[in-house]
């Protein structure tokens, strides 16, 4: 059987498939089922923003211990809001505060997370209107794309008619 990997890319760039090994290839004590909408975290990297919400596309995929996934309390929490919040610089900051360790050895403390307080206001009307930013940041990267390809087919004709003399 195969098994989607996961890992979570730093200040806040999203959750991803680090790749997809057999199971006899997967090495350490255990592994984690991550799943849809669940918050996961780099026990390594929080400090430095490896914070976020696991992607539907991804729902299924494993972790090793050192990537924790919590479920959220819906009744209270937003998982797009968390998602959110986590990219930010005081979030961050917290998980930095509740880190401990030498040099390349610091690590999250679990006990110390779960004991952040999170702000809940209004989240709905937040997540809604970051959602409608990050539409538009998307909208924007595909027209650079579309104008950046479109650049690239003209130069060889801008090329070929200078060489021939007709501009």
């Amino acid at each position: 059987m195969r098994y989607e990997q996961l890992t979570v890319r730093l200040n806040g760039k999203g959750v991803v498939r680090r790749n997809i090994v057999a199971g006899a290839e997967i090495t350490g004590p255990r592994r984690l089922v991550a799943r849809a909408d669940q918050f996961i975290m780099s026990k390594i990297d929080a400090r430095n923003g490896a914070l976020g919400i696991v992607p539907d596309k991804h729902d299924g995929a494993v972790v090793s211990s050192d990537f924790p996934v919590f479920d959220v309390n819906r009744s209270r929490l937003l998982p797009a809001y968390l998602g959110w919040l986590s990219k930010t610089r005081d979030f961050v900051a917290q998980c930095r505060a509740a880190s401990e360790g030498t040099t390349n050895r610091v690590r999250l403390r679990e006990d110390r997370f779960l004991r952040l307080a999170i702000p809940l206001p209004t989240q709905r009307r937040i997540v809604g209107y970051l959602d409608r930013l990050q539409a538009m940041v998307d909208a924007l990267k595909r027209l650079q794309a579309e104008t950046a390809a479109e650049l690239d087919a003209l130069l060889p004709a801008v090329l070929d008619a200078a060489f021939r003399g007709a501009l």
